[in-house]
């Protein structure tokens, strides 16, 4: 029995469609070379709108990190910073844009597919809405859940990065106070929370693959019936290539379904590594605003508003050692932030000393007139 499409040619072009082995090579030959066309300048496109965003998106962040104030960085530890500008660019620059790129290949995969299924199997299509609402369910759980879970995840990453930065950093403080096993427990610990989170975020994504599979199967099932249904009868007789090709393109019909929920929800749960570096490009309070936030935020309490004032501070360790320190007059302002600078052995450190009353000095230094 002649196929769908040999008597659609015969209709429209009152010829013979081509049957000669050249022409037919020809053809998939024209296939093949639209489809490589397709593939570069797809990922060509890709490749370049990636990097024109991603580079925008990071030259944002660092300039709105390089203006934070000074409390600001108190505030959030660098560990987190460098987690942002590491796991986040790298997501942004290889997930996002890949994912993006293989949502619009999947599509069109999906219109391929539908035509060739509808040539071969009408009544398949049947099935298509309803596979695709049953996926569609359970993947509005499954987006709603990851990602607060990947939130947490990178939330998690970015404190084990902090301890690890913390124990490397301050290695000679940390075996000054003999505290070797707590930091090793306490990164340890970080771990093993960074370690759980992401157990939970794979098992969300099996707990969605098993869903999507026990769906998507109803397809496979009715495509593979048609060759009993048509030797009882039920349905009218049909080539045995249209059935081979109608089994095999529902199985991949489904896949690409899937493929384009999956990657739809990991690329709006990745889309988070992007307000995260938004974050940081977000334009900075005015200076009444940060003036409030630094009286809000302090610990100390307002006294006579006078500071910090240091008056012919001398500094000396032992009574016949030369002085660290000799005649020094400062005033500092209330939340003042001050730098001190120098040399190695200019004072610096016996200043501060000086100021937390743990090295011997004369002279007077006074917080708030006291």
């Amino acid at each position: 029995k002649e196929a769908f499409v040999y008597r659609w040619w015969t209709k429209m072009f009152s010829t013979a469609p081509p049957e000669e082995p050249e022409q037919l090579l020809s053809i998939y030959a024209m296939f093949v070379l639209l489809f490589l066309l397709s593939n570069i300048f797809g990922h060509a496109f890709e490749i370049i709108g990636g990097f024109f965003s991603a580079r925008k998106v990071f030259t944002e962040a660092v300039k709105g990190v390089l203006s934070r104030p000074f409390l600001w960085w108190d505030a959030n530890p660098t560990g987190r910073v460098l987690n942002r500008f590491s796991e986040d660019v790298a997501v942004m620059d290889a997930a996002i844009t890949n994912i993006m790129g293989v949502i619009f290949g999947a599509v069109l995969y999906f219109v391929g597919h539908v035509l060739v299924l509808a040539l071969a199997n009408p009544f398949s299509l049947l099935l298509i809405p309803p596979i695709a609402a049953g996926l569609e369910y359970y993947a509005q759980y499954y987006r709603t859940t990851i990602r607060e879970v990947h939130r947490n995840y990178l939330v998690r990453m970015s404190t084990l990065y902090q301890d690890m930065v913390e124990a490397i950093i301050g290695r000679i403080t940390v075996r000054a106070y003999a505290s070797e096993k707590q930091v090793v427990c306490r990164s340890i610990e970080s771990l093993h929370i960074f370690q759980q989170v992401a157990f939970i975020k794979t098992s969300i994504g099996v707990w969605l693959g098993f869903r999507m599979a026990v769906i998507g199967y109803s397809l496979s099932i009715v495509t593979q019936l048609q060759p009993i249904f048509t030797f009882y009868g039920v349905l009218a007789p049909q080539s045995a290539a249209l059935v081979g090709f109608s089994i095999s393109y529902s199985q991949q019909l489904v896949g690409i379904i899937q493929q384009m929920i999956s990657n739809f929800s990991d690329l709006e749960m990745q889309f988070i590594s992007i307000e995260r570096l938004r974050e940081y490009a977000v334009q900075q309070p005015q200076v009444e605003d940060q003036e409030e936030m630094i009286s809000v935020g302090s610990t100390l309490t307002k006294g006579s508003g006078e500071g910090l004032r240091l008056k012919n501070v001398e500094v000396r360790y032992r009574e016949h050692f030369q002085p660290a320190l000799t005649g020094v007059s400062l005033d500092f302002r209330p939340r003042e932030i001050a730098a001190i600078m120098g040399r190695t052995g200019a004072g610096k450190t016996s200043l501060l000393l000086s100021v937390l009353q743990l090295v011997p000095y004369t002279g007077s230094i006074e917080v708030d007139g006291t």
